[in-house]
């Protein structure tokens, strides 16, 4: 089990300075650069145990101290996520800005806007990928959304690695999910940017929808655990659709207005209080106006331009 796959769990340093995941009653050990795992039962002594030790160190629970230092191994290597769907293997890694530009150069879209229902409104959905894939990326508009998480997606049966690009991002009320096929530079179809249909004999239409289907109960079902240790506060907004969206540390909210005057002066109220989030960055660190941009300073992994080629490209009317 890698480093990212045991992510979302709950780590701790033991006292012989090794260290340990539990997942659920599994334990996964990971010494140098072996790993084992091993099936155990917990009593509850021991998760009492383990809760008191994290709560020493300043956590309040473990699901608090298990995503603070899912963030801090997200420094190090870029999230990571693999699905089996129906018998395939797909596998997820989230891209940096500028990595979603150089390869969106080389990508067609792919037919369908594959907006399918989603059970979670906007903030939890922004949370619960928050914690999957790291923070928010800039590609995206900012009158019709407010974040975007850009992944690379490995199919089965493609021989290229990744092979297609596959973004999750707020547009005007809901969540798209949208699929773009990473072909070579000269590729005829890069000069006619309109949607093409899957290559059957790559990821056909039906595995696309069982794969974006599986995705979506994924996020709902993890869901489930975030909102159990949710704690950082966060204001995000639709201008198009007059929506506000976040947590206020004590709950999820979206708010709708009719009024666009209600909609700007409830927004400096409660930007008062929930700040906005930053921007992804492979070296961990948000970018916002508080701190890098503030600074003058702007790391390698950071893209100077928020909307990525294929969103220019693609752009929705």
């Amino acid at each position: 089990m890698s480093n990212e796959e045991c992510t979302g769990f709950v780590w701790f340093r033991f006292l012989l300075r090794r260290t340990f995941v539990i997942v659920s009653d599994t334990v996964c050990y990971k010494g140098g650069n072996a790993a084992m795992t091993i099936s155990i039962s917990l009593p509850d002594t021991l998760r009492d145990f383990l809760e008191e030790e994290m709560q020493e160190l300043g956590h309040e629970s473990l699901g608090e101290c298990a995503a603070f230092l899912l963030q801090q191994s997200q420094q190090i290597k870029p999230p990571r996520r693999t699905l089996e769907v129906k018998g395939q293997t797909y596998r997820l890694t989230r891209l940096t800005d500028s990595q979603e530009n150089e390869l969106g150069m080389s990508s067609i879209a792919i037919k369908g806007s594959f907006g399918l229902q989603n059970n979670l409104n906007l903030a939890e959905t922004y949370a619960v990928c928050r914690h999957l894939f790291g923070e928010r990326g800039g590609g995206f508009d900012d009158w019709k959304g407010d974040f975007a998480f850009p992944l690379a997606l490995d199919v089965p049966r493609a021989a290229r690695r990744p092979a297609y690009l596959f973004r999750v991002l707020n547009y005007r009320g809901g969540v798209k999910h949208e699929l773009y096929k990473l072909v070579d530079p000269d590729d005829e179809r890069l000069e006619n940017p309109v949607y093409y249909p899957p290559d059957t004999a790559e990821f056909s239409r039906e595995e696309i929808d069982d794969f974006t289907g599986f995705f979506v109960g994924f996020l709902e079902g993890y869901f489930e655990s975030v909102k159990n240790w949710w704690k950082d506060r966060f204001l995000l907004a639709v201008e198009s659709n007059l929506i506000l969206y976040g947590f206020d540390g004590q709950r999820f909210f979206t708010r709708r207005f009719d009024s666009p005057n209600r909609f700007r002066k409830t927004r400096v109220t409660l930007a008062k209080d929930l700040p906005a989030p930053g921007y992804y960055s492979r070296h961990g660190i948000g970018r916002n106006q508080s701190t890098s941009e503030r600074n003058g300073i702007r790391t390698s992994f950071e893209s100077v331009d928020k909307t990525p080629g294929l969103s220019r490209r693609h752009a929705e009317a």
